[in-house]
């Protein structure tokens, strides 16, 4: 079984940054559901038109348009892949759920929940350097970002709950170095490996 392991947190905590860093000093599969419904939206596709109000609003795209795409990276991957982070999902407790049960099917499981925890004031400045540097609509506007703040905070009790209650729970603070955050979640990660 490989290693599944999920970053959750704010939007602007850095867990993208960590999963792209992680993913890349453990040859780990990185899958960022927010990228991947970025690029279906710069492409146009059908998926891509689904999924744009719900993000231009900064609301969750629905759950089952979410493990339609997850599925089928999943059937993308092959023996030699050893371990994937997931960036982006699952964001609430049904979408846990549903994804235990997409994971089982191939016999698999999440190993470490990575929560990342960062205060708002430091999440709303994370985000407006972000949407300059960037140019992401998504971070630009105050409405939107507090928007995925509550959407962030109504799910975040009940994975943890969930997550701790299957002893997969890891608790992350978000506001350091990146190269100290990602030893800290790296001493985690060799521990299962």
């Amino acid at each position: 079984m490989r290693g599944n392991f999920i970053f959750f947190g704010p939007p602007g905590s850095g867990k993208g940054t960590q999963a792209i860093i992680l993913s890349e000093r453990y040859n780990f599969k990185h899958i960022s559901t927010g990228d991947i419904f970025r690029q279906h939206i710069k492409d146009n596709t059908d998926l891509g038109k689904s999924a744009i109000n719900y993000i231009k609003e900064g609301n969750l795209v629905p759950c089952e348009l979410t493990l339609e795409i997850l599925s089928t990276e999943l059937d993308k991957l092959n023996e030699s892949d050893k371990g994937l982070i997931f960036d982006g999902f699952p964001r609430n407790l049904n979408q846990a759920i549903s994804f235990d049960k997409l994971l089982s099917k191939s016999k698999e499981e999440v190993s470490i929940f990575f929560d990342f925890f960062l205060s708002d004031n430091h999440v709303i400045d994370r985000l407006n350097s972000r949407a300059i540097k960037e140019s992401r609509a998504d971070d630009m506007s105050l409405d939107v970002i507090n928007n995925r703040l509550i959407e962030y905070k109504s799910s975040r009790k009940e994975l943890r709950e969930y997550y701790i209650k299957a002893g997969k729970y890891k608790k992350v603070e978000a506001l350091g170095s990146i190269n100290d955050i990602s030893n800290l979640i790296s001493a985690d990660i060799d521990k299962f490996l």
